[in-house]
């Protein structure tokens, strides 16, 4: 098993979170990893919708304004308004008071992964946490590799191995469950799309079986998805 020296905090996960975390400890001078099972680019389960509220986030943190977002490539789509639906009749449509952006969490992902690696973070793909040990706050890979530090942070998802490791008195386990959802995503290309589907500047929502849908329409075509949790539905 190989060691590796101490560093201030261990990062498992290289989602936005873990980035971040990550990049905003890099930058305040602390030694930092960040492991990332995947390699990227690497595709994720989700809409990317970017909201008002993330989108003042980056501009604080990474001083990156819309304008600079669209510079960078991470903005394919900007929503202007809404729209719900129950099956197939739209029972409301309105304008939003301010837009959201929509981005592809591959290229998203990156990115953040690379300002964390401008801050001085070491950043390891193909890494996939495999034991944690909280006592002695370390992290060994699928490699066998160890990392030791005084900080661990799970930024791994919901199956977060980080968060598995912990105490049932840390975490309610019976309530997790009962909240833990499904999501299932398609691309349609847009040629594969009716005319009358077609989003110009709106996202749709609709409802059927509890289940509830989306249809966020990024740049070339739409993107489509569907989750449900164990006790309510999920609009996440």
């Amino acid at each position: 098993m190989k060691g590796r020296p101490e560093y201030d905090a261990v990062v498992v996960g290289g989602g936005p979170a873990g980035s971040t975390a990550a990049c905003l400890l890099g930058e305040a001078g602390h030694r930092v990893v960040l492991l990332e099972k995947r390699t990227y680019p690497r595709d994720k389960v989700c809409g990317g919708c970017l909201s008002q509220k993330t989108v003042r986030f980056l501009d604080r943190v990474f001083s990156l304004p819309v304008d600079a977002l669209r510079q960078e490539g991470l903005l394919d789509f900007t929503g202007t308004g809404y729209a719900l639906y129950i099956g197939s009749r739209r029972i409301l449509a309105e304008d939003l008071a301010e837009p959201v952006y929509f981005t592809r969490r591959e290229r998203y992902d990156t990115y953040l992964a690379g300002r964390a690696a401008q801050a001085g973070v070491e950043v390891h793909t193909g890494a996939e946490a495999a034991e944690i040990d909280h006592a002695r706050r370390t992290v060994t890979t699928s490699d066998g590799d160890r990392y030791a530090a005084r900080v661990l942070i799970g930024a791994d998802g919901v199956h977060s191995r980080v968060r598995r490791s912990l105490p049932e008195s840390v975490v309610d386990m019976k309530r997790w469950h009962e909240n833990l959802g499904w999501t299932l995503e398609l691309s349609i290309p847009a040629k594969r799309r009716k005319r009358s589907q077609t989003m110009t500047d709106r996202s749709a929502w609709t409802t059927a079986s509890r289940r509830p849908t989306w249809s966020l329409p990024p740049a070339g075509g739409a993107t489509g998805g569907s989750s449900r949790t164990g006790r309510r539905s999920s609009w996440g």
